[in-house]
């Protein structure tokens, strides 16, 4: 019973996005509680030491909370998938070659000049976006941004 109660209160690595260089830009991740999938962006690096694929460690004194309260009671973050199989490692390579090919494969660009030079645009920005323009704003319908030539889509 007690282990159920854990995974009912724990948060799950639903995927990760990286840039060209393998840089991690942001995670979203799945409550276990109320099944929302949120992202953080904002201070990646802060509240993360490792960002892996199928994993993630948590930093000394942080904590990753949804919004319905529910605080991840451990350190590391699993992917969800892990959850359904074992063997995460058959869907998930770990090789450096292999994930540098699937990002080769899978690389977005910009609509509009074929930039990879992109980022995600943040919910804090939309959220401010929303504020300054109100039913006018653009912004929330847009995922990417092209730091080339500044087109949003």
């Amino acid at each position: 019973v007690a282990k159920t109660t854990e995974t009912n209160r724990s948060i799950y690595l639903k995927t990760a996005y990286y840039d060209l260089e393998l840089k991690p830009q942001s995670v979203e991740l799945k409550c276990s509680r109320c099944k929302k999938v949120f992202e953080i962006d904002e201070n990646l690096l802060e509240i993360f030491q490792e960002i892996k694929s199928d994993y993630l460690i948590i930093r000394d004194g942080k904590q990753v909370e949804c919004e319905c309260g529910n605080v991840h009671p451990f350190q590391k973050v699993v992917f969800e998938g892990a959850l359904q199989n074992n063997s995460t490692k058959s869907r998930i390579s770990n090789s450096t070659s292999n994930r540098a090919a699937a990002t080769e494969q899978n690389v977005p660009r910009c609509l509009t000049c074929q930039s990879t030079n992109i980022k995600k645009i943040s919910n804090l920005s939309k959220a401010g976006s929303v504020a300054m323009w109100g039913l006018f704003s653009q912004k929330v319908k847009k995922q990417w941004h092209c730091n080339n030539c500044g087109s949003e889509w």
